[in-house]
């Protein structure tokens, strides 16, 4: 039933999304965006005044999605921010096709340097944007990453970071060759008792990989990243097994009460999210969930999981309330949280 499934949501019949945007007035939102058909990965963040953020920006196939998306959460085509979390076609290939029709006000990344893994084809999409009046912002230059000290104002809410180029305040987190998602950056997305961590495609030695997570984990500042964790965690590469690790997982769900793991994964990804990290991330959660944008054939499974038929939407109160927005089985469901610093 399963591959019945993906075949109509991927082919000529595309599934539609039970779940409408909803009025973002005073309220901080995260869309985590479905992306149907090739690997890809975005998500729009849309502030209390609206301010807007986008968090990468699929690959060339999705531009027309990713720019629908902006239109149905904000009534136009542009976005103040966008962040490219690193140089992979999966995150920034659409930057070419956007760079026509899409307003980016800056564009926040590394920076051009340590290009040796990176997608130098995609990298033109950069370079598309900034011909189109985008103000470039690097977090990095070949010294250091000066950058991690200017937060984003989303109109309240801010993104801090954490690192970039495998590079924290204190130097490098790891020695050695690096390969492009290591390199990933790393943000905090805060509005007072609320925090979502993400870190693209951020990795944690699995299969080989640098072990990013750890020592920045260890080191990463308190003010930054709450001793007593984050409510929601954005899964690090889409929730396959070469990612996270357990010093990762375990700073981020500290502290108890009802956590979210949120994965940005589709049809692309055949083994995300993966059945060792359902497994390992599900006791972490108190009564929260695990919530995908998407899975791919040979995702694991659980209880917890709930595959989501369309955009995957997180809406924060001022007080750090929370709802997470998810359709499935043709219906949009909802599911309400405190936070957890007000004991939820």
């Amino acid at each position: 039933m399963r591959a019945l499934l993906l075949l109509l949501c991927t082919g000529l019949l595309a599934c539609a999304d039970p779940c409408e945007p909803v009025s973002t007035d005073a309220r901080l939102t995260w869309v985590q965006l479905a992306l149907d058909g090739s690997i890809g990965e975005a998500a729009l963040i849309v502030g209390p005044t609206g301010r807007t953020a986008l968090i990468d920006a699929g690959n060339d196939s999705h531009a027309d999605a990713v720019l629908a998306a902006v239109q149905r959460w904000t009534g136009g085509h542009r976005v103040d921010v966008l962040v490219a979390t690193h140089f992979h076609a999966d995150h920034i290939g659409g930057l070419s096709a956007l760079a026509p029709d899409l307003e980016v006000g800056a564009l926040i990344s590394r920076g051009l340097v340590d290009l040796q893994d990176a997608n130098a084809s995609e990298l033109e999409g950069l370079g598309a944007l900034v011909e189109a009046g985008t103000e470039h912002r690097p977090l990095c230059d070949e010294a250091g990453c000066p950058g991690l000290d200017e937060p984003v104002d989303l109109g309240g809410p801010t993104i801090h970071w954490l690192a970039a180029n495998a590079r924290d305040r204190q130097g490098p987190l790891v020695e050695g060759e690096l390969e492009e998602n290591a390199r990933s950056v790393v943000g905090v997305l805060r509005w007072g008792d609320f925090d979502l961590l993400f870190g693209g495609d951020l990795t944690g030695g699995g299969k080989g990989t640098p072990d990013v997570e750890t020592p920045l984990a260890a080191r990463a500042p308190a003010s930054l990243w709450p001793v007593d964790g984050v409510e929601v965690l954005q899964a690090n590469h889409h929730g396959i097994r070469s990612s996270t690790n357990d010093a990762w997982l375990d700073r981020a769900f500290a502290g108890g009460g009802d956590r979210q793991w949120l994965v940005g994964a589709g049809p692309g990804y055949a083994a995300a999210p993966h059945q060792d990290l359902l497994d390992a991330v599900a006791p972490r959660l108190g009564g929260g969930r695990i919530w995908a944008s998407g899975t791919g054939s040979l995702a694991g499974t659980h209880e917890r999981l709930t595959e989501a038929e369309g955009d995957v939407a997180i809406i924060i109160e001022a007080n750090g309330a929370y709802v997470v927005r998810a359709g499935q089985d043709g219906t949009c469901g909802e599911q309400a949280f405190s936070s957890s610093r007000d004991g939820g």
